[in-house]
């Protein structure tokens, strides 16, 4: 390593080049790197949480969770769907 210093000393010019040639390289490699907006993120689950006071089990399930089941069942990457049905009552 000290005889790259030594070498970096004695010849000022060819490490100023050396330094502007790297930096012009390293600028260009990023304005031509490969960017996305919106990159493709695959999620392997879907967790849908609906609130809907004051109602009913039976409600629940028939005006919310099967509109709901109905609509998504149409993914075709959907490969199981799960109900749970967790009723709160505050105290």
């Amino acid at each position: 390593m000290h005889f790259i210093t030594q070498i970096a000393m004695r010849s000022r010019p060819v490490t100023i080049l050396a330094i502007i040639m790297l930096t012009i390289i390293s600028i260009n490699s990023y304005i031509n790197m490969q960017r996305e907006l919106f990159p493709q993120i695959e999620f392997p689950n879907l967790f849908i949480v609906t609130i809907y006071p004051n109602s009913n089990p039976e409600a629940i399930t028939r005006e919310i969770t099967e509109p709901i089941e109905n609509s998504i069942s149409g993914i075709p990457e959907l490969k199981k769907s799960v109900q749970h049905l967790l009723i709160l009552h505050p105290i």
